[in-house]
């Protein structure tokens, strides 16, 4: 007999540029009957199905029973500039999503989605893109019945810092963007956080992995998440 049985999502970044986007979408997002959300420091938002917990991140095993949900949304990100230092930044990519992950897999969560990066390899010199790679990696050996990692280009939107080589790097996309070809262009975080709502829903299995240019074609409804599942299945458990 098939239930209307609804679940729970668990969100980590929810204050980050994506992360606030993705946390009023689910919030409105019927399939969902509570969302929990894990944070350094308190949300300026009130809504009947939040449940959030401010945490330390440096002591996760002490909220073991706190890191539950059916599908775990992760969106963390930090610069190397605000995190102090690349080790601290590693901690923010690769440390607390793995972390995290492990234990919310051991909590019976069946669906994991990351915003990782274009560009992720573990094997790249740059540590960024090292530690997408590296994060990406991890979760396909965690058991789940899905691991969906997208790989955005870089970010449009309204962030609360100031990120002055990024902003550069907007205005050179913005101006040449008829040359940059489509996998390469900037993409609205909004569109980001739309696309991994949506793929939730999908009942998609193993590992996908979704780059930019796709992931903007949600924006013209052209993205066929059944024919993309028959094609492209990375790893079935």
């Amino acid at each position: 007999m098939v239930t209307n049985q609804k679940k729970q999502a668990l969100l980590v970044g929810a204050t980050g540029l994506i992360g606030s986007y993705l946390l009023k979408m689910l919030l409105e997002d019927e399939q969902y009957e509570q969302v929990n959300v894990l944070s350094r420091r308190d949300l300026d938002l009130e809504h009947p199905k939040l449940n959030l917990k401010v945490i330390d991140f440096e002591d996760l095993e002490k909220y073991t029973g706190d890191i539950q949900g059916d599908d775990l949304f992760i969106t963390l990100g930090i610069t190397k500039k605000k995190a102090g230092s690349i080790e601290a930044a590693y901690k923010v990519e690769f440390t607390y999503p793995h972390q995290i992950a492990q234990i919310a897999h051991q909590n019976g969560t069946k669906q994991c989605l990351i915003v990782s990066s274009i560009g992720a390899n573990a094997k790249a010199n740059n540590y960024y893109f090292k530690a997408k790679g590296e994060i990406e990696n991890a979760l396909m050996q965690i058991p789940f019945e899905s691991v969906h990692i997208l790989r955005p280009s870089i970010l449009l939107g309204p962030r609360k810092e100031i990120r002055l080589g990024e902003d550069m790097s907007k205005v050179a996309f913005m101006a040449f963007a008829t040359f940059i070809p489509s996998r390469y262009k900037a993409i609205q975080a909004k569109t980001v956080a739309k696309f991994m709502q949506l793929v939730a829903s999908k009942n998609l299995t193993g590992v996908n992995i979704f780059e930019s240019d796709q992931i903007r074609r949600i924006e013209r409804k052209t993205f066929d998440f059944q024919a993309f599942q028959e094609k492209t299945v990375y790893r079935e458990f």
